[in-house]
């Protein structure tokens, strides 16, 4: 789903696998580090745990866990 929120433009996918869900947030902007620092509030002033993408969607599939 893509929304605008706070002057961005935000993809959120759910990715479904049979050992759990994994979310992501992309952002494509102009200002990529006022957009990181804007997300980065908002998910940390609603305690919501955040890590960056180290490996590509389909080495988790491959693994067969999500990162940690």
């Amino acid at each position: 789903m893509v929304y605008d929120w706070n002057g961005l433009k935000l993809e959120l996918d759910e990715t479904h696998y049979e050992f759990g869900i994994s979310y992501e947030i992309e952002c494509e902007s102009s200002e990529p580090d006022r957009g990181k620092k804007l997300i980065e509030g908002f998910l940390k002033d609603n305690g919501t745990g955040y890590s960056y993408s180290e490996v590509s969607k389909f080495a988790v599939f491959r693994s067969g866990k999500l990162p940690q």
